[in-house]
């Protein structure tokens, strides 16, 4: 019994703590005063250290950086961009000197597919999509940083370059799975994108449906590009979400958020 006693007092500390504290916060201005200029000090503080000694793509005050690898705030800079103004979109994507891209046209189709914003990607720091393809902007500037940071692994882990990204598409005006009824695809609005793997400058194909359960360098390479992938993108599925994924990664920016 004094046990749980002196266990049940440990718990309530904190409260006790945070009550006193308040009572003192509210006892006067002055009070209040002291602790407003403590907790700037302390951020100006953060700030100018984070700006020392932290790389800029990992400080969520930092402007997005559309030629860099994907940093510790990207997931959240994407998000302002994906609900912001489409004009901030079109000018970060056109900013980059690392990117082949166009705009389309809008296109509407059956079932309220389509797109409003289109961009059609050719080729990204000089790695080949095959054929192009039409991704919604946002999605298209998460593809530019995943392919940086994935080319980036690559010198890193496998000592060579990727040339050609290996996909099954973006738009397709259909319900998710393929099934006759429930919710539209991602993949409806050319917010969404199946690659299967990767072709590298020193002849190697990397497979998602040949190489993803062996043990090798190539398995590691598309698990630490699947990881990356989810620092970009909102829904990363992979061969470890379901069978119906066992041979490429899914990546989209629709809304809620995922990484398997």
């Amino acid at each position: 019994m004094n046990g749980f006693l002196r266990i049940l007092r440990i718990l309530l500390r904190p409260p006790a703590l945070a009550f006193r504290f308040l009572r003192w916060f509210t006892r006067n201005k002055k009070n209040r005063r002291w602790v407003l200029y403590g907790c700037l000090g302390i951020l100006c503080l953060s700030v100018a250290v984070g700006e020392i000694l932290v790389d800029h793509r990992h400080l969520p005050w930092r402007p997005l950086a559309i030629d860099d690898r994907a940093g510790f705030s990207t997931n959240l800079k994407l998000a302002l961009l994906n609900r912001g103004p489409v004009s901030w979109c079109d000018k970060l994507l056109f900013d980059s000197q690392n990117l082949d891209v166009a705009s389309v046209d809008p296109h509407s189709d059956r079932n309220g597919c389509g797109w409003e914003n289109g961009k059609e990607i050719n080729t990204s720091n000089d790695i080949e999509i095959r054929g192009g393809r039409i991704m919604k902007c946002p999605l298209a500037v998460a593809t530019h940083i995943w392919l940086t940071t994935s080319n980036y692994l690559a010198k890193e882990m496998l000592e060579t370059e990727i040339t050609k990204v290996h996909d099954a598409g973006t738009y397709s005006c259909r319900r998710m799975y393929n099934r006759s009824r429930g919710p539209m695809s991602q993949h409806a609005y050319a917010n969404a994108w199946d690659i299967t793997g990767f072709e590298l400058d020193d002849g190697r194909v990397i497979s998602v449906a040949r190489h993803w359960n062996t043990h090798g360098d190539e398995a590691e390479f598309l698990r630490e590009t699947r990881d990356a992938a989810c620092q970009v993108f909102n829904i990363v599925l992979s061969p470890d979400y379901n069978q119906a994924h066992h041979d490429h990664f899914h990546v989209d920016m629709g809304f809620g958020e995922r990484c398997r």
